[in-house]
């Protein structure tokens, strides 16, 4: 009988990631796969919009590798990290933030000059238990696979 060397092997994209972000999102993967006999990343990452906010996740598993974004209209919008300060004017999160009827599209306004900066999804991305609204405190996950 066939043996693959690994099921999954996961990887964070932030340099000199700080280990201590990724605890509870390891133990809940350990529950999951050990206790529940159920690893489905989609279902867990939905807890865990703090690791998100500090780094992509890749997901290595044989053939593929799976690439996971965290983005919230405000703070990272299409998982782009953003600054508090308007580029033009250089006054301090005075944004008016529009999010298009289809989630692929956040527009940042400053109210004070006009000035907009606009994020849209990053082609091969998709959302993975859905879009990102405004009131969506937590955020949302976007993926991307890449077959070998």
């Amino acid at each position: 009988m066939y043996r693959q060397l690994f099921q999954d092997i996961f990887t964070f994209s932030q340099v000199e990631f700080q280990t201590s972000f990724a605890h509870s999102f390891l133990m809940d993967i350990g529950l999951h796969h050990f206790i529940y006999d159920s690893l489905d990343i989609r279902t867990i990452l939905n807890n865990h919009p703090d690791l998100g906010a500090h780094t992509n996740i890749v997901d290595f598993q044989p053939g593929t590798a799976t690439s996971y974004m965290w983005t919230h209209p405000s703070v990272r919008p299409m998982g782009t990290a953003i600054y508090n300060q308007c580029r033009k004017c250089y006054s301090l999160k005075h944004f008016c933030i529009t999010v298009s009827d289809d989630y692929s599209q956040t527009i940042h306004k400053c109210t004070k000059c006009k000035d907009s900066v606009s994020y849209t999804i990053p082609q091969g991305w998709k959302w993975i238990n859905g879009a990102s609204t405004k009131a969506d405190e937590r955020g949302c996950w976007l993926m991307k696979k890449e077959i070998s």
